[in-house]
């Protein structure tokens, strides 16, 4: 996709944005893995779908996790971009999808 590094003002907007988008859903995975923590006890008749959701959770956050890394170590040392990342934008999806069903019936 780049194969410069980031010169000007727009690309170096353009990956901080990056950067803190992969930070903030890493971020939201965190946290959505601290209130499935604190209501582990009110899904003890769908186990399966607790540690289903549990386990894409904590999938989601690592690959988050690794883009904004992978990102924020591009911008910092003036390397070309990598491409786009779209594997945590699937993981996040499929993460939201399994904890509004999971949490909708609370």
């Amino acid at each position: 996709m780049n194969k410069q590094p980031p010169s000007n003002d727009y690309e170096r907007l353009r990956s901080w944005t990056l950067i803190s988008l992969y930070g903030s859903m890493s971020l939201l995975c965190l946290m959505l893995l601290y209130a499935l923590a604190i209501l582990q006890a009110s899904f003890t008749d769908r186990a399966i779908e607790f540690y289903g959701t549990t386990a894409i959770t904590v999938i989601a956050a690592i690959y988050n996790g690794n883009a904004c890394w992978a990102y924020y170590k591009c911008t910092r040392a003036g390397k070309p971009l990598p491409r786009l990342a779209l594997k945590p934008f699937l993981f996040m999806a499929i993460t939201l999808l399994f904890a509004g069903r999971l949490l909708s019936g609370l």
